[in-house]
């Protein structure tokens, strides 16, 4: 009687075992993104006299604007990027280009700055304001100018 149990439970283990392999296992993959926690802060709009006193401010930087204290800088972003060889409207073309992008972004850090005095929580709509209402077009143009001759004359010695 062991042996018929015995027999039974082991034919019973194979039973299950090869039963069991013989099954295909199907892994279900759940792919969990863990949302970020997102701190929406507030903004609050700066008023429109402030705003007005802030760009009466910047426009009279950019009109007294110190070229010299900047042309270094502005120099050596140009010198890589133009050559003796360019012509004078390739030259403006290459040196305005450079020059309009760091002096906006001179002008947007002065903004920010200014924004901040007043409110740590300006609105983004009032930095985009200022910028479009502070004249630069004039400034943009000078320096360029100065750009374009110093490098010329420089090159030339």
């Amino acid at each position: 009687m062991r042996y018929k149990i015995l027999l039974l439970l082991v034919s019973s283990l194979l039973l299950f075992i090869l039963c069991g392999c013989s099954k295909t296992i199907e892994v279900k993959e759940e792919q969990v993104v863990a949302e970020a926690d997102v701190i929406e802060e507030e903004t609050y709009p700066v008023g429109e006299d402030i705003l007005d006193s802030i760009r009466e401010k910047l426009q009279e930087e950019m009109r007294i604007f110190d070229v010299v204290a900047h042309h270094e800088e502005i120099y050596d972003l140009v010198s890589a990027e133009i050559s003796s060889d360019d012509t004078d409207e390739e030259m403006n073309e290459k040196i305005g280009s450079i020059v309009k992008n760091y002096m906006d972004a001179y002008l947007d850090g002065r903004i920010r700055e200014e924004l901040t005095l007043v409110e740590s929580q300006y609105d983004p709509n009032d930095v985009q304001w200022l910028r479009d209402h502070v004249k630069t077009s004039d400034l943009y143009q000078l320096i360029t100018v100065y750009e374009r001759e110093y490098y010329k004359h420089s090159n030339n010695k």
